[in-house]
């Protein structure tokens, strides 16, 4: 039968208790010991093993899931359009003066020979601006689709960083950590 003994913690407390794998300490929750593979049951303090020498790798693995800001942005634009399609069909559903109509559309536009390229160049340059000519349009005579998107956005936000355990002390690590590999990387 083993015999109780003290082990401490790397928060700083000092346990008594019987060594096992699944012994953790009180106040922190962290595992007191680690079995080594000659199946020695060490404290966690002690990186080698004085039986057989072997040395752990401490790897330390976080218990939260790795922040996402890519997640999050997209789950809040995500959110944004569909706040906003619903919100336009909310409208849709009241009475009001039918839109305006649009200044220049790709049908009014006159066909031009030249460059295939350049005419699916032109082609994906007009289509992007009737698509924000349309939106503009329809938000400038519809404001509160603004407000519905906006809510969108931070609803859908906010629901994906509370999945990740989000916190602003998490981001502005994260943010320096990022920024710091882009600047060894490329400076």
């Amino acid at each position: 039968m083993d015999e109780a003994k003290e082990a401490q913690c790397r928060c700083g407390n000092k346990v008594y208790t019987v060594p096992s794998i699944s012994v953790r300490c009180p106040q922190c929750g962290r595992r007191l010991f680690w079995k080594c593979q000659c199946g020695a049951l060490l404290e966690r303090m002690t990186s080698k093993c004085p039986y057989c020498g072997f040395k752990r790798e401490r790897r330390y693995e976080s218990s939260r899931p790795p922040l996402r800001l890519r997640t999050v942005i997209g789950s809040g634009l995500i959110g944004a359009i569909l706040f906003t399609a619903l919100g336009y069909w909310l409208l849709k559903l009241l009475p009001h003066t039918p839109l305006a109509e649009t200044g220049s559309s790709l049908s009014s536009l006159p066909q031009r020979g030249g460059n295939i390229i350049a005419q699916t160049f032109k082609g994906l340059v007009l289509l992007v601006r009737d698509f924000s000519s349309s939106i503009w349009r329809i938000v400038s005579e519809h404001p509160v689709l603004l407000i519905f998107a906006i809510i969108g956005f931070s609803i859908a936000a906010t629901l994906a960083a509370r999945k990740q355990n989000f916190s602003w002390h998490r981001l502005k690590r994260h943010l320096r950590r990022k920024w710091e590999d882009f600047t060894s990387r490329w400076l």
